[in-house]
């Protein structure tokens, strides 16, 4: 009779042999996320200036599936969007997401978290979702292929913004590691770094992220001049007035 060991060992090798070959049940390109990692989820109905966006709506994108990385050959050759490729620069290419987009992408088997910005259309195979850049893969410690969620707000001019008529342009996505993604207006923002280039501004959050509860803020209005700002948040809390009128409403 085989041991418990053994069947455990043979159990771990078909499974590895499933996900080389694309089998496996997560291949689908729209499976939601049941998050493993432990994001700290805030409770964004307690702060006056967390702007409430409905994660139902389509301007929060959310996905798990089996992510790719690029071969060294494509450094230098032009991508879909006529950048070239930088085997050293945080980006992916994405089958739908306009260009620009930035994502926060997870490794599911580490926890490692990464954020890139769309630059490519791809992966060409069904199975995968995402193709990241050598740079991306090797803080992720990706090796081949392998599981991971991404997610991004994507805010659009029509998102209607409850009980708010800020700008969209002044609106930032706060990304980050370790917490639930979040919209916050720009003046809420302590900044700490800002960077036009996105390479130097993940370097930067990752650099100092570890020590400091810090956010990497990017405005997603696409077509908009590109402002990356390392930065703390002001959030400010309602009060138990203002929460039961909210309640009511």
């Amino acid at each position: 009779m085989l041991s418990a060991i053994t069947i455990l060992k043979k159990v771990k090798i078909i499974s590895t042999l499933f996900i080389m070959l694309g089998l496996t049940s997560f291949q689908s390109d729209e499976i939601k996320s049941t998050t493993l990692r432990q994001i700290k989820v805030l409770e964004k109905e307690k702060f006056v200036n967390i702007i409430q966006i409905d994660k139902s709506e389509d301007s929060y994108f959310n996905q798990v599936g089996i992510a790719s990385h690029y071969g060294r050959k494509f450094h230098g050759r032009k991508t879909s969007s006529g950048e070239r490729f930088d085997k050293d620069d945080y980006t992916a290419a994405h089958k739908k997401l306009p260009f620009g987009t930035i994502l926060r992408v997870r490794n599911i088997s580490n926890d490692r978290v990464i954020f890139v910005r769309v630059n490519d259309r791809g992966p060409f195979k069904r199975t995968r979702i995402v193709d990241v850049s050598n740079a991306a893969a090797k803080y992720l410690k990706l090796d081949g292929i392998g599981r991971v969620e991404i997610d991004n707000f994507q805010l659009k001019r029509n998102t209607e913004l409850s009980k708010s008529d800020l700008s969209l342009e002044e609106n930032y996505v706060a990304y980050s590691s370790y917490n639930d993604l979040f919209v916050i207006n720009k003046a809420d923002i302590e900044v700490i770094h800002s960077y036009s280039d996105f390479k130097e501004a993940v370097n930067k959050y990752l650099e100092i992220s570890h020590t400091k509860d810090v956010y990497l803020c990017v405005s997603q209005m696409l077509g908009s001049s590109s402002e990356y700002i390392i930065g703390n948040v002001k959030l400010s809390k309602l009060n138990e007035n203002q929460l039961n009128v909210n309640k009511l409403n």
